[in-house]
């Protein structure tokens, strides 16, 4: 090799047939080097890779029976010193190499090009020898937390406060001048702190470990050709792993095939509504993590479909991984009982030596004996130190936390019950923490008038109403056809835990649908009214799905929902009156603007329509009959205008933070009554401003 390899570090280096990673110095905290030297690596034929300006790292993905690694080192050491001594190309970097954290940007990428920079035989998978090297390499599928403490180590810690400090000394002291039932009390007392504060640290952090093992997920993985299941710990980027309805997704991975994939992302994004995934490549490398539609993330879940993907980053290179470093970066900072307790030890301790100073100098100038000054002075600093402070503070935080644990609420540390305590500003996620996160449907229209819906969630009680008015849906034949549709082009079912709440298993819009049914005492299921023969799924391209089905008598329908422009252009006529008659163009016109009047109300619509084909056989998606629009929405948690009012009054500032569209967030916000005294900031704004103006205009966003 060259002498210009001194530029890449060997000791952290490894090389795998095909895969090499290998330390570069030159371009850790340098994103700009990291970025050019990005682009070089691009010009080396047969060869991917990526610098990764946070690590110090290079990885070099090559073809083991077309390149030697030796070679492929000097080249690399050559870009390395051209980089260095910045004589390569400055053109706009392709790889965006500065911006990622776990390899380059695979959702810009054609699935074949991930299995070939992943080093994966498409079909067979990764082979167990491999998996086991890249499991060395990568580590578990894991995230990292904080290094695990004894009970013993969590008793040592509760020693490091001034104040505690302080009353050992104290009792030092005491002891050293006969005083030993002071002594022996102040030191129990310390001890009763210190126990209590470690006994709550080991029990919450059993309590942790408790729900993690819970929350351990299994992942179905294609090794050597076969199908097999393993723990979620043990994948390794490369691995295929394959997933359906249901499934937990185990780590970030590239989508090669799929089939009416929907995801729910809502623990990561804040977007309630289910995402549609796809495989077509995205142009934008800097894509933010909820618009990369053919990437799937760790931590999300599978609403519908399947989808075989290959894992692309694993334990703390995920998207969640990311989330979790961010955490782990922030110092622990002290609360503001804790500064206080210091500074009062501080202060009395100053002010004792003072006094004890002051005594024995008064006393040295009447000629007193210094043994009897020294004792009076100890005697007073003894008794001028609160030690039994610290106790009564731990003893009111340790009914604290009881409290806390009668609200299924897990405090780790005693100080935290104090914290809450001081808190001015609290920013909330909005869907599951300020929302039910349980889609709700709270319009509808039908043969050209709007319906008002009542309830909440997924519970199956609720009223109609048309202007305010009670009435029954049955009695009107547009309404009960769209509700009839909602509860037979339906994949969800939805059902009652013994705790009475209900709850839906499938797509959350659907059991939308499926309720908004029942409020009408519609229910699916049931073969005298409707056989389903077949199903045409959700398709991206079509943007609808539609079931075919027969009546006790056996004549054919189809009922079909999807987005109002694509579903709408595939209807003929509509419901005018109780009739079926011909959907002209003003027709069309109204029900567009009821579209748009209920999306500027920050509501989902989906359009329903449906096709009556008697004893006929033909069953295309053409020709349908316009039913009506349905209207929904994530509605506000129960109690949570109760909650923000009474963070109000305590002078407690509420900022909403979500990944739901700007519309659907402002909408909530005003029905919680959060924009009365500030603005909305978007993501894309909030990257462009300063942090130093971000300080400044922080008090006026909401």
């Amino acid at each position: 090799m060259c002498l210009e390899t001194e530029l890449i570090s060997t000791e952290d280096f490894h090389f795998l047939p095909g895969r090499i990673r290998v330390a570069v110095p030159v371009i850790k905290n340098n994103p700009e080097k990291a970025g050019l030297l990005a682009n070089e690596l691009e010009k080396i034929a047969g060869v991917g890779g990526y610098a990764n300006p946070l690590t110090g790292r290079v990885l070099l993905l090559y073809d083991p029976r077309l390149l030697e690694a030796g070679s492929l080192l000097d080249t690399l050491a050559q870009g390395v010193a051209a980089v260095n001594r910045g004589q390569v190309d400055r053109r706009p970097l392709l790889t965006a190499a500065s911006d990622l954290q776990a390899g380059p940007p695979w959702h810009i990428l054609e699935p074949g090009k991930v299995l070939e920079l992943t080093n994966t035989p498409p079909e067979q998978g990764l082979s167990e020898q491999a998996a086991r090297q890249r499991l060395e390499l990568f580590g578990p599928n894991q995230l990292e937390g904080e290094v695990k403490k004894s009970l013993l180590g969590m008793f040592s810690e509760s020693f490091r406060g001034f104040m505690p400090k302080l009353l050992l000394g104290a009792a030092a002291v005491s002891w050293f001048v006969g005083e030993k039932i002071d002594a022996f009390v102040i030191t129990g007392i310390v001890m009763l702190q210190t126990a209590l504060e470690a006994i709550q640290g080991f029990r919450a952090e059993k309590s942790l470990e408790a729900l993690k093992e819970l929350s351990a997920p299994r992942a179905k993985v294609i090794r050597e050709g076969k199908t097999v299941c393993i723990p979620a710990e043990g994948l390794v980027p490369g691995d295929l792993i394959q997933l359906e309805a249901g499934d937990l997704v185990p780590a970030d991975a590239r989508i090669l095939e799929s089939s009416h994939l929907l995801t729910d992302e809502s623990c990561l994004t804040g977007e309630s509504i289910p995402v549609v995934k796809d495989l077509a490549v995205q142009k934008d490398p800097r894509l933010f993590t909820a618009d990369r539609l053919n990437m799937l993330f760790a931590g999300t879940s599978v609403t519908k479909g399947k989808v075989l993907a290959v894992v692309i980053a694993t334990g703390m290179g995920t998207e969640m991984g990311r989330i979790a470093t961010l955490l782990s970066a922030e110092g622990q900072e002290k609360t503001p009982l804790h500064r206080q307790m210091e500074l009062l030890g501080q202060r009395t301790t100053r002010l004792v030596l003072l006094s004890v100073g002051g005594i024995i100098s008064v006393g040295l100038l009447r000629r007193q004996p210094l043994g009897r000054l020294l004792s009076t002075g100890v005697s007073l600093a003894v008794g001028a130190i609160p030690e039994g402070l610290p106790a009564v503070v731990t003893v009111a935080l340790a009914f604290g936390v009881q409290r806390m644990a009668q609200r299924n609420a897990i405090v780790r540390r005693l100080s935290a019950v104090e914290t809450l305590g001081g808190v001015t500003t609290i920013c909330s996620d909005k869907t599951g923490t300020l929302t039910a996160n349980e889609m709700t449907v709270k319009k509808i229209y039908a043969d050209g008038k709007v319906y008002t819906v009542s309830g909440e969630g997924y519970n199956p009680l609720g009223n109609f109403y048309e202007q305010k008015r009670l009435i029954d849906p049955r009695k009107h034949p547009a309404l009960q056809q769209i509700l009839f549709g909602a509860a037979v082009c339906n994949n969800a079912q939805l059902g009652q835990k013994k705790s009475g709440h209900w709850e839906v298993m499938g797509d959350p819009t659907e059991g939308a649908l499926l309720a908004l049914a029942a409020k009408a005492r519609i229910w699916p299921g049931s073969s005298r009214e409707f056989t389903k023969l077949r199903e045409n799924s959700f398709d991206p391209a079509r943007r609808m799905m539609s079931v075919v089905g027969t009546d006790p008598q056996g004549r054919v329908s189809i009922y079909a929902k999807g987005a109002a422009e694509s579903l709408l252009q595939r209807c003929t006529s509509h419901f005018a009156g109780g009739r079926i008659v011909p959907l002209d163009s003003f027709g069309r016109r109204n029900i567009l603007e009821a579209g748009r009047a209920m999306g500027g109300e920050a509501l989902r619509v989906l359009c329903l329509a449906a096709k009556f084909c008697g004893q006929e056989a033909e069953t295309s998606e053409d020709n349908l009959v316009f039913l009506g629009l349905v209207g929904m929405t994530d509605p506000p948690r129960r109690g949570v205008k109760t909650a923000l009012r009474q963070c109000r009054q305590a002078g407690i500032r509420v900022i909403m933070i979500t990944g739901d569209h700007q519309d659907t967030a402002e909408a909530i916000a005003r029905q919680l009554g959060l924009l009365e005294q500030g603005r909305v900031l978007t993501g894309h704004e909030l990257e462009e401003i300063p942090s130093s103006d971000l300080a400044k205009k922080i008090k006026e966003i909401s």
